[in-house]
């Protein structure tokens, strides 16, 4: 997101987990909630994510638990765009 007053995040890093990866370690979930772990305050992941295998609104649902903020982008043949941030702590 840009710069100015109403920025709600900075995207420090994205996440592609629209690919199947054998092992538990690996799996989507997993995947994801390792990444929030290293989210400060402001920052946002951009995640990319296949609907069918991992639904945004599951993904939407989970971070929410987690107190982070979900948007959604884009949803095209499945595949979505979205956003997950932790919001500053003065929001």
């Amino acid at each position: 997101m840009g710069e100015g007053a109403g920025v709600k995040y900075k995207i420090v890093s994205k996440l592609d987990i629209t690919k199947r990866v054998k092992g538990c370690t690996e799996s989507p979930v997993i995947t994801l909630l390792r990444s929030l772990r290293e989210l400060g305050e402001g920052e946002g992941l951009l995640l990319k994510l296949d609907n069918e295998r991992f639904p945004a609104k599951g993904v939407e649902v989970l971070v929410k638990k987690k107190g982070f903020e979900f948007e959604l982008l884009s949803e095209e043949d499945g595949l979505v765009s979205c956003v997950v941030y932790k919001p500053l702590g003065d929001q």
